[in-house]
């Protein structure tokens, strides 16, 4: 299917591989000239019932794992951990924006309002909830919601390009991997989902537009990487209702960044364990945005060490406050709320059980350096 004005023509093209719950690859149009703003559309699933809803703090945009670009066999830009990046950039925007725009893009639960105060003879504080319900995940293609995503988040290529000339890059493919892990998928774990085939939505320059392009001078991007270290558990000591911790000091060279020059740092504790992130008593139900979520780790302090030198003074970063400024100075603005980056905080309720505190606390900083050794 394709639409038409002067001067661009929009098209919707079928993958030319897909697998159900595996993987799609799409083939842009050749010798002509597309723009950059590319997107996915009927990203979705299909489940057992219509009991589950899309991961709250992601929706349907946790259903790529993986997005690669390709020119030939030549890789031209991806995005390995790209649902749990969507899932930070999905915090790293304005609350209205989320409420009003991408709730109904990709069927999160991003967007809150206060509704009222909640008083008991204990406490008082205000009751959160959703601007609207998440719309449930349906048996049949046709009823399942299923979502929208701009792949420019993604992929800073395409970000940064003007345009996209297929007379240079003569065969792109644009590849994605889909997400099977049910704790990151769906608000439950035990609902079968099913992928529903994807389009690309793509818009070509036609006319003579393109002949004021002039020569194509190539663009420059800087790409999205990730790397990953484990932190072992720590050892509780005591019984019953009375448990202490001992303390635990770990430093870790992750070797993803060395010898790259690296800008901003997003550093996320993505929990492993399903005591973490299943509701308790209900194994099989996750906990608002699974395993994508950043969780508060108990006193923690931070520092990094960048070719010798503590990017931090003192202690490094100590306290959740500190951790917030640090992320909103790096990354800018974010839809946080009291509590979202501590642990046991009771500053705030939500309506419906959305797990409100201690699902939110990642940590940005400006490194701005070549790498020669990192530690964290």
């Amino acid at each position: 299917m394709a639409f038409y004005n002067n001067s661009i023509h929009t098209h919707e093209i079928d993958p030319i591989y897909y697998h159900v719950n595996s993987r799609a690859e799409f083939k842009l149009p050749t010798n002509t000239t597309l723009l950059p703003n590319m997107r996915l559309g009927n990203i979705g699933v299909t489940a057992s019932d219509d009991v589950a809803n899309y991961n709250v703090f992601c929706g349907t945009d946790a259903l790529i794992q993986s997005i690669a670009l390709y020119d030939g066999n030549q890789l031209l830009d991806q995005c390995l951990a790209a649902n749990m990046w969507a899932c930070f950039k999905n915090y790293n925007r304005d609350n209205n924006v989320n409420a009003s725009k991408y709730r109904s893009l990709n069927g999160s639960g991003r967007g809150l309002k206060v509704q009222g105060m909640f008083v008991s003879a204990a406490t008082t504080y205000p009751l959160m909830q959703q601007f609207l319900a998440q719309p449930t995940v349906n048996t049949t293609e046709s009823t399942t919601k299923v979502g929208f995503l701009t792949i420019q988040q993604l992929l800073p290529f395409l970000d940064k390009s003007l345009y996209v000339p297929t007379t240079v890059y003569k065969n792109l493919r644009l590849v994605i991997q889909f997400e099977t892990d049910q704790a990151i998928v769906l608000t439950h774990s035990n609902k079968n989902p099913q992928t529903v085939r994807p389009i690309l939505i793509c818009d070509e320059l036609i006319g003579d537009v393109t002949k004021s392009l002039g020569v194509y001078k190539g663009v420059e991007w800087d790409a999205i990487e990730h790397d990953m270290v484990v932190l072992p558990a720590i050892t509780t000591i005591g019984t019953g209702a009375i448990l202490t911790t001992s303390d635990q000091s770990i430093s870790f060279n992750p070797h993803g960044f060395k010898n790259k020059t690296l800008k901003r740092l997003l550093m996320v504790n993505s929990p492993t364990s399903a005591i973490v992130y299943a509701v308790p008593g209900t194994p099989t139900q996750n906990r608002h945005g699974g395993k994508l979520v950043s969780r508060t780790q108990y006193k923690q302090q931070v520092q990094f060490v960048v070719n010798g030198r503590a990017l931090i003074a003192g202690n490094g970063i100590t306290g959740a406050n500190e951790r917030l400024g640090y992320l909103h100075d790096t990354f800018g603005k974010c839809s946080s709320w009291p509590g979202c980056n501590q642990i046991g905080a009771r500053g705030v309720h939500f309506v419906n059980y959305l797990e409100s505190t201690a699902c939110q606390d990642y940590i940005g900083v400006n490194i701005n350096e070549y790498i020669g050794d990192l530690q964290i």
